[in-house]
């Protein structure tokens, strides 16, 4: 409600489409760094899934975010990657559950 009252509905509906298009690539990426143990490029990504899902109030995955981003920064490895997500198919579809539910709030 209150992204809608400052962004106004189509705006808003356009940033969750954006969203939903991306989450995949997005917590892909997050894997992909924790794999390859990157922990700069991971506390990066996980930063970004922190701001973009808070933007949109995406709470558990904003707290994923948080999360995972925090553990690096604090020199926390083993529990940044213990925090990943489940396999891919599994948070986006969720994600797309709670985005879709956003939409359609927006659209009311």
């Amino acid at each position: 409600d209150g992204l809608t009252a400052s962004l106004g509905a189509d705006k808003t509906r356009e940033l969750v489409s954006l969203y939903i298009e991306d989450i995949d690539s997005r917590l892909a990426r997050v894997t992909k760094a924790g794999d390859d143990q990157d922990y700069r490029k991971l506390r990066k990504e996980a930063h970004d899934l922190r701001s973009t899902s808070g933007s949109l109030g995406l709470t558990k995955l904003f707290a994923l975010g948080e999360g995972i981003e925090n553990a690096c920064a604090d020199g926390r490895e083993d529990d940044a990657t213990d925090l990943f997500p489940m396999p891919a198919n599994k948070p986006s579809r969720r994600c797309r559950h709670g985005c879709n539910h956003t939409a359609g709030k927006v659209s009311r």
